[in-house]
């Protein structure tokens, strides 16, 4: 999940347009704008990703991480601080998920 993100993320920084991206890496739009918040964690705050993934059940990991990556995310103004920062810098794909 997170790697399709990054390999778009990368040809996006190299000038492209994001469509372009997604089209280079073979993944839909709507597949990023689903995993960003997971990537976005991922890359911003790496030590948090990784604590949540650790304590994912390996059953349902995949909802599990989902919901903790939500909960991790909008409970630290940090993170999100630091996400925003991120988005504007261009170390982040400027995807933002209406609520």
């Amino acid at each position: 999940m997170v790697a399709r993100y990054r390999k778009v993320l990368k040809i996006c920084q190299e000038g492209r347009t994001m469509g372009a991206a997604f089209r280079a890496v073979g993944v839909d739009r709507n597949t990023i704008v689903v995993n960003a918040p997971m990537a976005e964690l991922c890359i911003a705050a790496p030590e948090t990703f990784a604590e949540l993934e650790r304590g994912a059940p390996r059953r349902r990991s995949s909802v599990v991480l989902h919901k903790g990556v939500k909960d991790a995310i909008e409970g630290d103004d940090s993170i999100i601080t630091k996400i925003k920062a991120f988005k504007e810098s261009g170390k982040l794909l400027p995807i933002n998920k209406g609520k």
